[in-house]
């Protein structure tokens, strides 16, 4: 299938939001039932922004863009619409008193953008975390054993391989990208 044909619809309807909208159910279900029969040391769900928390349009084929706000404190400024079904994961996790942890390969330089974002759209976070280093493939692994070594890390949520690779106890659940058009959820070892 194109990518155009998998992402058309978006935000309401289509194979991207009904693949979204199982793995919403999916990840919900097993953070509720985590939170029913385990004890659960500072048990936290870590989150990907981009193609994740929002939609940036990967493949440019529906006409979403940035919504620019300029330059602020030496910062550019750029808003993204949400991913509903996955804002609803990151809401039911802090519901069931989980912190939200944000990890993005974001540059540093993108600290403001992202955190007016999630604030603008009301998408709950107790930490955010920006790649200090540009094309640094092991960051997100590197920190997700940091987190995991003081937490109890239950999932990490986000749309690229390396979102989701090396994942430790955390389950995963690995969201639609333009080359692989489907959610996959593993759940953790706790």
């Amino acid at each position: 299938m194109s990518s155009e044909n998998y992402f058309k619809g978006w935000p309401t309807s289509g194979d991207y939001v009904h693949d979204l909208n199982w793995a919403s159910k999916v990840s919900i279900d097993y953070l509720r039932k985590l939170k029913q029969t385990k004890k659960l040391v500072r048990p936290c769900v870590l989150f990907d922004v981009d193609e994740t928390l929002v939609f940036g349009d990967p493949e440019e084929k529906l006409g979403v863009r940035e919504m620019e706000l300029g330059d602020h404190s030496g910062q550019p400024v750029f808003i993204l619409p949400p991913n509903p079904q996955i804002v609803k994961i990151a809401k039911e996790a802090r519901n069931l008193g989980f912190k939200v942890i944000i990890l993005t390969a974001r540059p540093s330089t993108s600290k403001l953008a992202t955190v007016t974002n999630l604030d603008m759209f009301g998408i709950p976070y107790d930490k955010v975390f920006m790649n200090d280093k540009d094309e640094d493939p092991e960051f997100k692994i590197r920190l997700r054993r940091r987190i995991s070594e003081q937490n109890s890390l239950l999932l990490t949520i986000g749309d690229q391989p390396c979102d989701v690779i090396l994942p430790g106890r955390s389950g995963i659940l690995k969201l639609p990208d333009p080359d692989s058009k489907c959610s996959y959820f593993l759940p953790g070892l706790y």
